[in-house]
């Protein structure tokens, strides 16, 4: 299996250190408090499908290789080199896809512009199946009136994708009102917390808003798994030992016995953008096997087949659930 050019010079660990807090394991916990393990034991993994991730950089950590994931980079006129990451955002975020899709192959995009429009051109290109965002722009204010020209392009090239098949799943935003989750065809991501006591609760990091952009639009659509204020800390994930997100303190793992060390590569956090890469991974699971769906029936299956969460009743992906209603959906199709 490919996880990019093997050229690891930092003394990295594959396997997370020992932490104290409480938090969520990868792959494991993740795929099995979203219902995605059941799955796996049928061999529905992703196989097949691919996935394009667009973040700040991947770095070949050998907590991947180790799992042999399939991570083809991508080289662009404006990001060379995929495989560094000096941020850190994106290396982490692929560990919650592949929670939930282990045999997804992931096309890895690097951007770092305040324009994306670049590398979603040439993720459509490549034609997958899924678009991962697990970013967005605090622009669908409230008071906002119509989409600011510097994200039209942004806009259509979005709607370029989906109407070509592509599903795309976008950031909803740490309290952000995030575009272009916003837009009604993109599969907006939010967070659930899964608390100590075994619960699933309210997060208060992922937004919940109504869009000024497009009227009667409500972001979230379907929930993965996010942390609490003040830093999100959730998911023990692996990292760039040099990285930026690496530098936090907020985010230090914590290993028993031992003072914070950030040098080790992994860290604990987590917030919508772990919870894109969660759905992005559901979707893969329902294009290898019901490949005849459209984006908006994928979308439809994910948010109606969710659990919903008391009192405030957000909808918690639910991968079992979503693959037995495509399959239904996909066998009414074909019988009309």
């Amino acid at each position: 299996m490919r996880s990019g050019r093997k050229r690891i010079t930092d003394n990295v660990s594959a396997q997370p250190p020992q932490v104290q807090e409480h938090h969520v394991r990868l792959p494991e916990q993740v795929a099995s408090l979203l219902k995605a393990q059941p799955l796996h034991a049928q061999k529905v993994t992703g196989l097949g499908v691919s996935v394009a991730v667009i973040d700040s950089g991947f770095y070949p950590h050998p907590f991947y290789q180790a799992l042999g994931y399939r991570i083809r980079h991508i080289p662009t006129s404006r990001e060379p080199d995929p495989h560094v990451d000096e941020y850190g955002h994106g290396t982490a975020q692929l560990a919650s896809l592949f929670a939930v899709a282990p045999e997804a192959e992931v096309l890895a995009i690097k951007c770092m512009d305040r324009d994306p429009s670049h590398a979603l051109e040439v993720a459509i290109d490549l034609k997958p199946q899924v678009i991962s965002c697990a970013w967005g722009f605090n622009i669908d204010h409230p008071d906002q009136r119509g989409l600011p020209s510097e994200f039209r392009k942004l806009y259509r090239l979005i709607m370029r994708a989906v109407d070509q098949g592509i599903t795309v799943v976008a950031a909803g935003g740490n309290g952000q009102y995030s575009f272009p989750a916003s837009i009604p065809e993109v599969i907006a991501a939010g967070g659930v917390y899964y608390s100590p006591d075994g619960n699933f609760d309210t997060s208060d990091v992922s937004s919940k808003f109504t869009s000024s952009l497009f009227p009667g639009r409500q972001v979230p659509d379907v929930c993965g798994l996010v942390g609490r204020r003040p830093h999100g800390r959730l998911l023990l994930v692996p990292i760039p030992p040099r990285a930026k997100l690496a530098r936090r303190t907020s985010f230090a793992t914590i290993a028993a016995g031992e003072s914070a060390d950030v040098k080790k590569g992994w860290a604990i956090f987590s917030g919508t953008s772990a919870a894109t890469a969660m759905i992005s991974g559901a979707s893969a699971l329902l294009y290898q096997v019901t490949p005849g769906l459209s984006p908006a029936q994928i979308k439809r299956v994910l948010v109606e087949s969710a659990r919903l969460i008391t009192p405030t009743r957000e909808r918690l992906l639910d991968a079992e659930a979503a693959l037995r209603m495509a399959q239904r959906l996909q066998a009414f199709e074909q019988s009309n």
